[in-house]
């Protein structure tokens, strides 16, 4: 990511798929799950963020975009 405002970090944070994984300012590791950020480093002791919490920690680096998930409007060309 160039550009490391809160803005632009906040933006991509909500542009990956779940799964998806990003360093933080600091170095550390947050992967977005179901319910949210949550710290590689602290593991099960770091509550879920929401995509805001994380992007203060700027600068943001995507090092892993996990695919994004089907869309669910999508069909196989089969029609009835």
């Amino acid at each position: 990511m160039s550009d490391t405002t809160y803005a632009h970090a906040l933006l991509e944070l909500r542009a990956v798929a779940v799964g998806s994984v990003v360093l933080d300012g600091d170095g550390d590791a947050w992967q977005l799950g179901p319910r949210g950020w949550s710290s590689v480093v602290h593991g099960v002791n770091t509550a879920d963020m929401d995509a805001s919490s994380v992007a203060i920690l700027t600068p943001i680096t995507v090092i892993h975009r996990a695919p994004a998930p089907p869309d669910p409007d999508h069909t196989n060309g089969d029609s009835e």
